[in-house]
């Protein structure tokens, strides 16, 4: 028989996705010293980002088809966080040269679903004599591990999930 419980989950960090296209004419047509002046300055943009992660952090990766050229995916434990950095790469030299072409938010969460189907277990039991009930093993206590392989490898500040987490 099915559960009536939906599977619990616990939020974990934010990820927001974004896919630029660089604006070849534009680049093109800045003179050489120009273009050299938005290298340093797409450097130290980078840098702060990544001094200003705190515990988050921001990938950028050469794309290969699709119309786009770079995406930049940036993790951090809070909306907030998120929505400052996504201002400083608006607000960055690189705005003049680079199109967003596509973004997206996306939450990472750690699934209870195991737990949740030991509860609704444990609750269909409960009409059966406790007698029968006793000599059954009892749930698990801990959740699975669902979180995304870089969260296993380095688990964020109080993911439930953790192993180190009390």
């Amino acid at each position: 028989m099915p559960s009536a419980l939906p599977p619990a989950t616990l939020e974990g960090w934010y990820a927001l996705h974004q896919v630029f296209a660089a604006t070849w004419p534009a680049l093109r047509a800045l003179p050489p010293g120009r273009r050299a002046d938005l290298a340093g300055a797409a450097q130290r943009v980078f840098t702060e980002i990544a001094q200003e992660a705190g515990e988050g952090w921001t990938q950028a990766v050469r794309l290969v088809g699709g119309g786009a050229d770079w995406m930049l995916v940036h993790l951090r434990p809070t909306l907030e966080e998120l929505a400052a950095v996504q201002q400083r790469v608006k607000s960055s030299p690189l705005a003049d040269v680079m199109r967003l072409e596509y973004d997206y938010l996306s939450v990472t969460e750690a699934g209870l679903y195991h737990a949740t189907a030991e509860a609704a277990r444990a609750g269909s039991r409960g009409a059966r004599s406790s007698a029968a009930a006793s000599t059954r093993r009892p749930p698990r206590s801990s959740p699975r591990r669902t979180c995304a392989p870089a969260c296993i490898r380095s688990p964020p500040r109080g993911c439930p999930t953790s192993p180190s987490t009390p």
